[in-house]
């Protein structure tokens, strides 16, 4: 393998890579669009609140801005109607040592992951691989909700054959059954 690049790969590997200044919500909100459009099959458009849906094998993740605080927070729902929350704590304990990339937290009967990517700068590259890394965790919504001992929020209610992760059209609520989280 040649270790000289082409000009092209160059260019792709700058438009990742190249930090950009946000100085608010704003500005960090059109970034985080305008990068997650050129990632997924569909660009997320925001909810009344500026929170941008991705739609993530059927799972909802929500990418909140925050430029005061210079974060991009990635919200994933993961398992709602948590029967044994004692035993679900637990678990949860054993989730963070597998998935280190995700803070787990448990509020009520429902477990959401989440990440927080650094946006002061925000570098690209950092906010792609964020949502590439919920692609394998959302793959796994229904082992966890087992393990958790709930349901999976997920949009289609049905196991999916292709196991792969499809950016869904926006706007058709979580799937959660009747949460509040969309």
């Amino acid at each position: 393998m040649s270790s000289e690049r082409t000009s092209g790969e160059q260019a792709v590997d700058e438009q990742w890579t190249v930090p950009v200044d946000t100085e608010d919500d704003d500005a960090l909100r059109d970034a985080v669009q305008q990068i997650l459009s050129e990632v997924l099959d569909e660009a997320p458009e925001p909810d009344e609140d500026g929170d941008l849906p991705i739609w993530l094998a059927d799972v909802l993740t929500y990418a909140s801005v925050d430029a005061e605080d210079a974060v991009v927070e990635l919200r994933t729902f993961l398992v709602e109607r948590i029967g044994g929350r004692t035993r679900a704590a637990e678990v949860l304990g054993d989730l963070q040592s597998e998935w280190p990339d995700f803070k787990f937290v448990l509020h009520k009967d429902r477990v959401t992951a989440e990440q927080r990517v650094p946006a002061s700068p925000l570098v690209p590259m950092h906010l792609v691989r964020a949502v590439g890394a919920i692609v394998p965790l959302v793959e796994e919504a229904r082992v966890l909700a087992s393990r958790l001992g709930g349901e999976a929020c997920v949009f289609d209610g049905e196991e999916s054959d292709e196991g792969e992760a499809d950016g869904l059209p926006v706007n058709q609520g979580c799937g959660c059954g009747d949460c509040d989280c969309g």
